[in-house]
């Protein structure tokens, strides 16, 4: 019997209560299910949500040119709160003949040393200042140098403390997203920028919104005539250059404790150098 009747955006929260998930995960699920409901037309009951429904909002947005890999995302909201609702029994609608999602293999992409050089380059010239008083070029440049030198998701990067950096400059943190150790050596360029960062005990301080990180450094890709990538490639060059001087070491860096998550999708084999398979000559 269903328990009570609640609009799915509601559900979506309740949802999100009970479980401890990142910022950017939350405001990621909570999008997509207002997507839904906006296609459907209103808030839509969380009892009434089924198959068919979930499969005709789908094929709109696969037939909208929606990429298979944004599309896998979207159903993957919708069934997380979905199938919450079904096991608690507020819903009685198996979420089981839902459309498939084939995603593509990645061809993985990472910046090299000439285009992290330009983006250090750009960053060094930037005359503004945060809101906090620190001075964006002291802060990109830092950003950059730490992120090449242990290869942190944008969250770990933004909350690492300086008490999780010893005085030689190593820094151990917990990775939110896995809750897996990481452990890295800090650069003598990137403590040198960090340290001019003043607040808050974070070795980067950012006083933003999350989600301005990657706005402020795409202009800063564009200023300094790159074409192409995210902040993200700085983590898979880490992991790949780590890769190319030892096997293994890259998934180590980026603290996978499965070497697939790794060769799947951060390394760059134009930089770790894997060589192409050649059958011998055919002869005359």
């Amino acid at each position: 019997m269903i328990a009570f009747d609640t609009g799915l955006i509601a559900y979506a929260d309740r949802y999100l209560l009970a479980r401890a998930v990142s910022k950017d995960y939350a405001n990621s699920l909570r999008a997509r299910v207002a997507s839904f409901c906006r296609w459907a037309g209103d808030d839509v009951p969380i009892h009434v949500v089924n198959c068919e429904l979930a499969n005709e909002w789908l094929a709109e947005l696969a037939e909208g040119g929606m990429s298979a890999w944004s599309l896998s995302g979207y159903r993957g909201a919708l069934l997380a709160v979905w199938k919450d609702a079904y096991q608690a029994g507020d819903n009685t609608c198996p979420p089981l003949r839902v459309r498939k999602i084939t995603k593509p293999r990645l061809v993985v992409e990472a910046y090299t040393h000439t285009e992290i050089r330009k983006l250090l380059a750009y960053a060094a010239r930037l005359t503004n200042r945060h809101r906090d008083g620190n001075r964006a070029s002291d802060f990109w440049q830092a950003a950059i140098h730490v992120a090449y030198c242990c290869g942190p998701r944008r969250g770990d990067l933004l909350a690492v403390e300086w008490r999780h950096v010893s005085p030689a400059g190593v820094l151990v943190f917990v990775q939110h997203k896995t809750n897996y150790q990481a452990m890295a050596k800090l650069s003598a360029d990137a403590m040198k920028f960090a340290k001019r960062l003043k607040g808050s005990g974070k070795l980067l301080p950012w006083p933003y919104y999350d989600d301005w990180f990657s706005r402020k450094f795409s202009r800063i890709r564009d200023g300094a005539g790159i074409t192409r990538g995210s902040f993200k490639w700085v983590r898979r060059s880490a992991g790949s250059y780590a890769e190319r001087e030892e096997r293994g070491s890259g998934a180590k860096l980026l603290g996978h404790r499965d070497e697939s998550v790794f060769r799947r999708f951060y390394e760059d084999t134009n930089i770790t150098g894997g060589e192409p398979i050649e059958p011998p000559p055919l002869g005359p």
